[in-house]
């Protein structure tokens, strides 16, 4: 039977996919908690929908079944990009175990480049074990790159948590069992996860507050993070992975005072490491380090197969591990005005401008925000003949 095609463009059509979404979920091979219908649904009830983007949801079927589906949005009148929360979660196509994948993908592809009337379509955090890193790999040689380390222990290299502990820094071994001792001599604190869900939302107020005045006081808050739809975001799918056993939030604690706290999503493959914060007060135990090493133990212990950290390189994930997997913002063409943006941006010409502009106030400001959204503010401040991306 010939694949079909709908795009779903409204809220109802949107929700009366849940269902099939969720058979879908099921079927995928290892699919993450992103790609969930409870994490996109809140991604467009609590961002994209109050920002004013337009749903644009392309589904295949086949044999009346969803076999493909590729959640987006457009931004303005020029760019797509993935419905998301836009706080870098792992992206990728919802598609069932088939042969047929590139034959699915292609018809949906092609369906959305006819039917958005896009010039460009923009994925972010592609990781390198996702169908679409493979496809653009191959297939769209003339798509725009932006490639990112994400560090991950592969905790199944190891039969037991104290094997891996043995393979670290002698340095780092010797600082946490001293670390550990002086924070449960002085503060009796313990670790824990939460189990129950009146305390899993304590503990993400605290955490979400924490984190908050942590970047606010080193300049680093963006309005994304910084406001109620982000904190509902938040609420909801954390409820959801709570109920459906995704979701794991352990902390620190001294009797009832939070030490330092985490927000980690977990499968029976993948160990998801999100957020974590600790109190500044503390920062002489190390609070987040003896943290983090308690949330490896954990997950090694339950069979969990890689601890992923997430893309940046801080130094705090670095000590753990040497490896890394590769996350990749695409820039993808879908017309010949397309073509020309991407080139624009891949020039020499580009950067030159870029390095004479570096110094002025809007440069700075730009310099501040996150790529890949970076690129698209750096072409409106040197773009003199209009805003590719304008929202009218």
């Amino acid at each position: 039977m010939a694949l079909e095609v709908q795009i779903l463009r409204d809220s109802d059509s949107f929700l009366a996919l849940k269902g099939e979404w969720n058979d879908l979920y099921a079927r995928a091979h290892d699919p993450h908690y992103f790609q969930s219908f409870n994490w996109i649904w809140a991604a467009w009830q609590e961002n994209a929908l109050p920002k004013g983007r337009q749903l644009f949801i392309v589904v295949c079927r086949e044999n009346d079944r969803a076999v493909l589906i590729w959640p987006l949005m457009i931004q303005g009148r020029r760019l797509a990009r993935f419905l998301s929360s836009d706080r870098g979660e792992y992206r990728d196509i919802l598609v069932e175990r088939s042969p047929k994948v590139d034959e699915w993908f292609a018809v949906a592809f092609e369906t959305f480049r006819e039917q958005s009337g896009v010039d460009l379509v923009q994925l972010q955090d592609v990781h390198q074990g996702s169908y679409l890193n493979r496809y653009f790999t191959e297939q769209c040689p003339g798509a725009r790159r932006h490639i990112r380390s994400a560090p991950l222990i592969a905790l199944d290299r190891w039969p037991d948590f104290d094997s891996y502990m043995a393979s670290l820094p002698g340095k780092l071994r010797r600082d946490q069992r001293r670390q550990w001792r002086r924070i449960t001599e002085e503060a009796k604190a313990e670790y824990e996860v939460v189990v129950a869900w009146e305390n899993v939302l304590e503990t993400l107020h605290w955490l979400y507050d924490t984190k908050l005045a942590w970047m606010s006081q080193r300049d680093l808050v963006s309005p994304s993070f910084d406001c109620d739809e982000y904190r509902n975001f938040l609420h909801h799918v954390c409820e959801d992975a709570f109920n459906n056993g995704s979701l794991v939030v352990s902390r620190i604690v001294s009797g009832a005072e939070i030490i330092s706290a985490s927000l980690s999503f977990v499968s029976p493959s993948e160990f998801t490491f999100y957020m974590f914060a600790y109190d500044e007060r503390w920062e002489s135990f190390s609070p987040g380090r003896l943290l983090m090493e308690r949330n490896l133990d954990w997950a090694k212990t339950r069979g969990v197969g890689n601890f992923d950290f997430m893309h940046g390189t801080l130094t705090f994930k670095e000590r753990w591990t040497d490896l890394s997997a590769e996350v990749t913002d695409y820039l993808v063409p879908c017309s010949a005005t397309g073509s020309l943006l991407v080139a624009w941006y891949s020039s020499a010409l580009r950067r030159r401008l870029l390095n004479m502009i570096w110094g002025s106030s809007s440069a700075r400001a730009i310099g501040n925000v996150p790529e890949p959204l970076r690129s698209i503010g750096e072409f409106i401040l040197l773009s003199r003949w209009g805003d590719p991306f304008e929202e009218t």
